[in-house]
């Protein structure tokens, strides 16, 4: 029998030179890199999760653009559905609560590093995505 799906948001932060914004999370974590965000409370819309998660994660206040699409993912014998969120980076000063580092990525530059399997997926199939990152 199938578990039912964890609900997790994710953002897609995007600067001025179409770069996108990666978290790393800690070693102990798997140390690799991903959009950062959250899983979704029960009393929750997913704009609300995100815009809770980020304040949480980054100290920044963000404004979600739009969904750019969702991917199933099984971590650790779990199910979860990712909704990705895309917004623009208004030079907001980023502080990291959860991540060991975090920096702006190219598209070519995700192959250089190890990106979260559930993330990279996402980034390799939109189309959506990639209309507003630096290919």
């Amino acid at each position: 029998m199938n578990s039912p799906s964890i609900t997790v948001v994710a953002l897609v932060l995007v600067d001025s030179q179409k770069k996108m914004f990666l978290a790393k999370r800690p070693q102990t974590k798997g140390g690799e890199w991903e959009f950062p965000g959250g899983k979704k409370e029960p009393n929750e819309d997913l704009q609300e999760a995100l815009i809770r998660e980020i304040k949480e994660e980054l100290s920044i206040q963000i404004f979600i653009d739009q969904e750019l699409g969702q991917q199933a993912v099984i971590y650790n014998n779990k199910n979860y559905l990712i909704h990705f969120f895309l917004s623009y980076y208004k030079g907001q000063d980023i502080k990291l609560t959860e991540h060991e580092d975090s920096a702006w990525f190219s598209y070519s530059d995700l192959n250089s590093i190890k990106v979260s399997p559930g993330n990279l997926e996402f980034i390799k199939k939109n189309d959506l995505l990639k209309q507003h990152v630096c290919l």
